[in-house]
């Protein structure tokens, strides 16, 4: 058996992967049944939850598996149908699951070759790019923000993407729904969802615009969902939704008015006639967007590749800052997709205790193989 990263390849007996799963038994049916099982990797042990794959004893393929929906279920009994009572269940804790992962019970085989491929650190499908600290949204003086959550439609080789699920409630497909985000905390909640379907669009990174945040500084857990209806500046549609909470992606956002923020804005490219070097301009401005002083751009630097290793879509562009005299340094997020041209905002608490008057921004590009990054540094204005 080999294992690497947490990817399990050629299992000969069921000890192989009990310390991959962290438990002690060594027993097939004890491994299947573990509740250490990640429910979003591709392969893993399989139960009959459709009925249309036909498993049995032998080893099952690929498209069984996808004809199974990878042994997950949607529940239709998880459905709300208003906005207060999902956020009531939320802040007790006991909010309905949507998807469930069924493993084999009964008299189902349990198959060792299940585990070929099994990835246990395959990442949820729908996640944050949020983490403390670095976890703040900003509120507009007219109190708009925009939430942003990380949507793997596609998956991977061994990592399940949304698209790989039979997502159907209501008569509708995954891409007949609206994905939303609801903000919510023990005193109060807001509730949005984006004005297109997920069909219309499958983009990957998803952000909702809220209205009528309150004017201060707050702590929200944001739950992102996927409706039936679309509801715009609305915060309880009543009982005309069909709401599917995706509660195991919920997060913690801070929100600050804008007027504590500082705004570094990048915008970052490539020449159409030199595909390896990254370029990049920065500038520091106030919270109405204006630059601190006449035309402060700062001169752009660049990020060179390999010759061999032409910048394209598949390459990632991350970014994060270090304050001065701190050691630390805080992803701000990832860009994905990188195209031609990106406009790209970091946030940054200006004053107070966190000293924000000196900021290193670190740029780093990532094609699955290597980094090729820069640094430089950014005097903010008091």
């Amino acid at each position: 058996m080999a294992n690497s990263g947490g990817i399990i390849t050629n299992p000969n007996m069921p000890n192989d992967f009990s310390d991959v799963l962290g438990i002690p038994g060594t027993s097939l049916i004890d491994n299947c049944a573990s509740d250490n099982i990640n429910m979003w990797a591709k392969y893993k042990p399989e139960s009959n939850v459709t009925g249309l794959a036909n498993l049995g004893k032998e080893a099952i393929s690929l498209s069984q598996r996808q004809l199974n929906s990878y042994s997950i279920q949607t529940l239709q009994a998880s459905v709300y149908g208003n906005v207060s009572t999902l956020v009531d269940d939320l802040r007790a804790g006991t909010a309905r699951k949507s998807f469930q992962y069924i493993r084999p019970h009964g008299s189902e085989w349990r198959r060792l070759s299940d585990f070929n491929g099994y990835w246990h650190n395959a990442p949820c499908p729908i996640r944050s790019p949020y983490s403390p600290p670095n976890n703040i949204v900003s509120v507009s003086p007219s109190g708009t923000c925009q939430v942003y959550f990380y949507v793997d439609i596609t998956g991977s080789t061994y990592g399940l993407g949304l698209k790989d699920l039979r997502f159907q409630m209501d008569s509708n497909t995954l891409k007949d729904y609206y994905f939303g985000i609801v903000l919510w905390n023990d005193t109060t909640y807001r509730a949005y969802t984006q004005q297109a379907k997920m069909g219309e669009g499958w983009a990957e990174g998803l952000a909702v615009d809220f209205s009528a945040i309150p004017q201060e500084t707050a702590t929200y857990n944001a739950t992102p969902f996927f409706s039936v209806w679309p509801f715009a500046g609305v915060n309880n549609p009543g009982n005309v939704c069909s709401i599917y909470p995706m509660e195991f992606a919920t997060t913690e956002v801070r929100t600050r008015l804008e007027r504590d923020l500082v705004r570094v804005t990048n915008e970052a490219f490539i020449w159409q006639n030199d595909p390896y070097t990254l370029h990049y301009w920065v500038a520091v401005l106030n919270t109405t967007d204006a630059p601190w002083e006449w035309g402060t751009w700062y001169p752009y630097s660049t990020i060179r590749t390999n010759p061999s290793s032409p910048i394209g879509k598949e390459w990632i562009l991350n970014l994060s800052y270090q304050v001065a005299a701190h050691s630390d340094w805080y992803n701000d997020y990832v860009i994905g997709q990188l195209d031609y041209s990106d406009l790209i905002f970091i946030d940054l608490e200006h004053g107070g205790a966190n000293n924000m008057s000196d900021v290193n921004i670190r740029y780093r590009l990532y094609n699955g193989e290597a980094y090729y990054h820069n640094k430089i540094n950014i005097r903010i204005p008091e």
